[in-house]
This record gives structure tokens, sequence and C-alpha cells, in this order.
């Protein structure tokens, strides 16, 4: 089959680093087609170039971008349904929120059919309440007119169905998937100094200035802590001032092409996102029996057990993230790790059979 994948930016993120290992195990193992399309560059351009290599055809359309801009938008509308017609695809599956409308629109028109994975939800972002229901409401309509929709966890799913923007046939929960063999590659060690941080993009969503926040309360009451932050954004560079001016020495790693470097000495995850869809990082803590305290956002309820792998704390408790931290440091949590058959919903082969199935069903 003839499938083109479309997503927004080659940033570091669990949803890119998701797709990128889907495309390159569709293309080896079920001999399909593929093309990927994308916008924005980022830390993953090389990568994503990489799958040339397994007969995978990547473009890039520079006016494919994340922000709203009605001129790009409608210009990557039109060459995204002048490309689309002319490579007479089967399917056209796409990964990110407003790129998938104008994508989706593009392949509909063109008669393609659509799949749109949903890794999250574009319109959490929107703090106008009337741009919210606009976005909501031509969702609403793409995905009725869609083949199908995935959504990586059952918390996005049920979201979807509150708002009605569900297929009116085809709604199907499969997880992002996970390079299982370089997690199981990681040997957590424990130093005299506990090691605590996150790794994440810092953007308002996962509100990176209350993750310092949690640290700089930290630092106050122990002296044997080290504080490391992995991962790049938009809010990095202001992220370091703040830390300068509240006094906490943090290690700002940037972007890693190895995981186990951040992973290797981590005693203690630290997450505070506003709003998620299945935060990647979290679920390879719980692989690796690394204690989280989190906010409840996103699908990280359907395994996360709380008191058990850690702790959830309500969405800008700082104090409370503090004092559960601080349980954990001081020796005062038992972890019970999590079942580990519920890790084969996130094992590439697994997911790729699953999705396989779609393409030839739909």
């Amino acid at each position: 089959m003839r499938i083109c994948h479309v997503i927004t930016t080659a940033e570091l993120g669990g949803a890119q680093l998701s797709t990128f290992r889907l495309i390159l195990e569709l293309s080896k193992t079920q001999g399909h087609e593929i093309t990927l399309i994308y916008g924005e560059e980022g830390f993953l351009s090389d990568k994503y170039k990489e799958l040339e290599r397994y007969n995978v055809k990547v473009i890039r359309f520079k006016a494919l971008k994340r922000r709203f801009n009605i001129f790009a938008d409608f210009k990557a509308y039109q060459e995204i349904k002048k490309f689309l017609k002319e490579s007479n695809f089967d399917i056209v599956h796409t990964h990110s929120s407003k790129p998938s409308i104008i994508a989706r629109l593009a392949a509909i028109k063109s008669k393609i059919k659509t799949i749109h994975t949903y890794h999250g939800f574009g319109h959490d972002y929107f703090k106008n309440l009337l741009i919210r229901f606009i976005f909501i409401f031509i969702e609403g309509i793409i995905n009725r007119l869609s083949s199908a929709l995935i959504f990586v966890c059952r918390e996005n799913f049920d979201r979807a169905g509150k708002v009605k923007i569900l297929n009116r046939k085809n709604n199907l929960i499969i997880p992002d998937n996970i390079d299982f063999e370089e997690i199981k590659t990681i040997k957590v060690t424990k130093n005299i100094k506990k090691v605590i941080g996150s790794i994440l993009s810092f953007k308002e969503q996962k509100t990176p200035f209350d993750i310092i926040k949690i640290m700089k309360g930290l630092s106050g009451k122990f002296d044997n802590l080290q504080f490391q932050l992995a991962g790049d954004g938009q809010l990095l560079s202001e992220c370091r001032k703040f830390a300068e001016k509240i006094d906490v020495d943090i290690k700002f790693m940037g972007n890693i092409h190895k995981i186990g470097e951040f992973y290797k000495n981590l005693d203690l995850f630290i997450g505070a996102s506003r709003f998620e869809g299945l935060s990647m990082a979290q679920i390879e803590c719980l692989i690796l029996k690394i204690p989280m305290v989190i906010t409840n956002a996103g699908g990280i309820k359907d395994f996360f057990e709380d008191g058990k792998q850690g702790f959830f704390y309500k969405y800008g408790d700082i104090e409370k993230a503090q004092e559960f931290c601080k349980q954990i440091i001081d020796g005062e949590f038992n972890y019970i790790p999590m079942d580990e058959r519920k890790f084969e919903d996130f094992k590439t082969q697994n997911i790729i059979k699953r999705i396989d199935g779609i393409y030839k069903t739909i």
C-alpha cells in the first residue's frame, strides 16, 4: 500500500519518536511504500532523513507550521493537495493537530482514506474560548469525514467523546510505541548524591517553571541532591535564567541522543504537565522502576498507580509535590512495580500489527 504520514515538526518528542519508529517498522516489515511529510526542522531532522535508507520518501513542506498563519496554512493546503493528487496514495495518516486538519482536508478532497492519531489535543493550547470552540467544531467535521481515529490512551478517547469529535465508526485506542531494546540496555545505578530530574519539551504545556520551583524547595531541605533537566524548547533560555535567579543549581542537559544518559543515575522523576496525551518519559520510568512525582494529566492514569510507583499531585500544588518528593528521598516510600504484562501494549511489533490491520480493513 502507498501510505503518507504527516507530522508538524522534527523536534524531539514522544509523538515524533514514536512516529519515526512506526514508519521505520511498517516499511521494513510490512512492505508498504511510505512517504513522510513534515514542516518545521528540528533535532530529529537528520533522523527523519535516515528513513530514506529504508525506501521511505521524506519531504519537507516549509509552509506547514505549528502556529496558525492563514497565508502559510492555505499555501500548505494547496501544496499538499497537489502532491497527494499526483502521488496516488491509498491512505494519509496524520499525527499533529493543526496539520492533521490541513492534510486530511487535502486528502479527503483528493478522495484518499485518512487516519489521525491523537497524541494529545491541539485545542488545549487555546486560552481564547471562542477560538477553541471554532477549532473543536472544525476538528469534529474532519474527524467524521475521516476513515479512522487512533487515541494513544483511554483518557484522550473519553475526552474526544465529551466534546463530540469522535469518528462515526472507527475509534481505536493504541498507545505510542517504545524502543524496548534501548530501554533494556539502561542500567540505573545509585550514587551518593540522589539525582532528581525530568526530561521534557520546554514549553507552556509542560510547566517547566513549576519543576524548577519544586527543585528549589528540595535544595533547601537536603544537601545531597543533584538536579538535571533534559530537553529543549522555546522556554529553555527563560528556565535557565529563572533557575539562576532563584539560586538553584540545575544541570541543563539539552537534547540527548541516548536516553540512557538521562536515566542511568536517576532516583526520582518530576512531572508538572498541565495537559498530556501519554507521556513516553513517564512510561519509560515505569519500565525502569524509577519513582515519580507527577500531575495526573493525560493517559498515565491508566498505568501509574498512585502510592505504588510514586505520587500524583494536583497541577500547580508545588508544596504537595515537594512533600511527596521528600517522602521518596527520605526512604519513607516503598516502591511497588507495575505489572509488566501491561508493557506488552507498548511493544513496537504489537502496535505494528494493529495499525497494519487498520490499514487493510478501512
